[in-house]
């Protein structure tokens, strides 16, 4: 049995509100609870238990006994024993200030990962690396965050890269909307696996595909893709006109695409 607490409104609030609850509803269905905006108040062991007390909006407090309790609260740069003031270099909130080329406050001395904040994920320190050692060498490379994607390694897998809908309406931007469904996948239902969809984002005034969302079997596979479209500038309309071999899960982006 397994119980969510989260103190953000819904699910993964940092994606698309139909990314959200296709996860939501899944996780339903798999006898997950979940509650949403509630804050954890305290965690007592009690008998060899763990009874966790938390409260929403309204102070109502509501209170889950467990054996285990497993809590993902977020990270923080650990810079503070580097004593990187010493030699100039300047800090926000303990996350190392760099530029686009990776580049400290200090010309010459360069930062990459979770030292330097921003999306603390493993294949974006990688890139990060990549960027300060072309740049220490004495190249001129430069750090895209436009095309990052973001994996959930839940059942079913979500997966996301670029801008969300959200982020689009919010800052303005006209987009055009493509989704096709896994239900209508033959080899999503071969593989028993039918809940989700794929998203694709394009720009309104020239097609450009700038965001990707994927709930369903292998997202965080099928979501490369995604990055290589919003990377290279690719059309909606070229993407949908490219083959994708049937019966797979890719073809649904050809059809999100279309």
């Amino acid at each position: 049995e397994v119980e969510i607490v989260e103190l953000l409104p819904r699910m993964i609030a940092q994606e698309d509100t139909d990314v959200s609850q296709a996860l939501a509803i899944s996780m339903k269905r798999s006898g997950i609870k979940i509650n949403t905006g509630v804050e954890v108040k305290s965690i007592e062991e009690s008998g060899g238990k763990c009874i966790t007390s938390f409260s929403d909006n309204n102070e109502n407090v509501s209170k889950s006994e467990s054996s285990l309790v497993l809590m993902g609260v977020g990270r923080v740069p650990n810079t503070s024993e580097l004593k990187l003031e010493n030699i100039g270099i300047s800090l926000t909130r303990g996350a190392i200030d760099v530029n686009e080329k990776m580049e400290t406050s200090v010309p010459g001395i360069y930062a990459v990962g979770d030292a330097v904040g921003g999306i603390m994920l493993a294949h974006v320190a990688m890139e990060e690396g990549i960027v300060a050692v072309e740049n220490a060498s004495g190249g001129d490379s430069k750090m895209r965050y436009d095309h990052v994607p973001r994996c959930v390694y839940t059942l079913p897998e979500v997966a996301c890269a670029g801008i969300t809908e959200g982020e689009a309406l919010k800052n303005g931007i006209g987009i055009n909307i493509g989704k096709f469904s896994f239900t209508a996948s033959g080899k999503a239902a071969t593989m028993s696996e039918r809940e989700g969809f794929v998203k694709v984002i394009a720009h309104s005034s020239d097609d450009r595909i700038i965001g990707m969302a994927i709930v369903g079997p292998e997202a965080t596979e099928l979501i490369s893709e995604g990055v290589i479209a919003i990377r290279t500038g690719l059309k909606a309309s070229e993407l949908g006109a490219a083959i994708h071999a049937h019966p797979t899960l890719s073809e649904s982006i050809k059809e999100a695409a279309l």
